[in-house]
């Protein structure tokens, strides 16, 4: 597939339903966010290996976390696995008037995504454990994080702003559902996205696998 021919995918089978999730996709090359070897294939709707063992997620899994976490210009938000940069910078594009923080854990990554990113001023990208979210910069409107979790760590929740929301994959090292989590005061909700099974790599660090 080309690129409008996964965008019309994406729209037609409701992954992508609003304008801005739209916009940001038609605006960043996927091509871009991957390794040179697997560029042919970066317009199918599949995850894509990086040499470090991770993964650049499926088009549609990204579209759907985008979508479920109602992101807003102005906003700030903490993802958790840069990978190398795809999400980030589409975040980078939908919270253009906020800033866009990423951690990685792997300092070779973080450097390559760094590189890739460079144009999208408001990305900042941080090698570190992810799973201490990033306190420097909080609190955050939004959280969401491209790896797999057992629970969500305290220092995310910490980290978020009041009526804020984290996306998270929560399950098991090999299979997980999509969470999302509302912060309300000193309260906060659990709830799992139906339809939303999915396989991300684990989360490394302090509270990871």
């Amino acid at each position: 597939m080309n690129r409008r021919d996964l965008l019309d995918y994406l729209v037609d089978r409701q992954y992508i339903v609003s304008k801005e999730v739209l916009l940001a996709f038609e605006e960043v090359p996927r091509e871009n966010f991957v390794e040179k070897d697997y560029e042919k294939f970066a317009y199918d709707d599949n995850p894509l290996p990086i040499r470090s063992g991770q993964t650049v997620s499926q088009p549609s899994m990204v579209a759907m976390m985008l979508e479920h976490l109602s992101l807003k210009p102005d906003m700030n938000v903490l993802e958790i696995g840069t990978g190398l940069g795809y999400a980030a910078a589409l975040l980078s594009k939908i919270c253009s008037l906020g800033m866009v923080y990423t951690i990685e854990h792997d300092r070779q990554l973080a450097k390559e995504a760094e590189k890739r990113l460079k144009d999208y001023k408001n990305v900042y990208v941080i090698n570190g454990d992810g799973s201490l979210g990033y306190e420097k910069a909080a609190p955050y409107n939004r959280i969401m994080a491209s790896c797999a979790c057992r629970e969500i760590p305290k220092p995310w929740v910490d980290q978020l702003k009041d009526k804020g929301l984290i996306l998270a994959p929560l399950g098991s090292r090999h299979l997980q559902t999509l969470h999302i989590l509302r912060k309300s005061g000193a309260k906060a909700s659990l709830e799992e996205i139906p339809y939303s099974v999915c396989a991300f790599v684990p989360l490394v660090g302090k509270y990871g696998f």
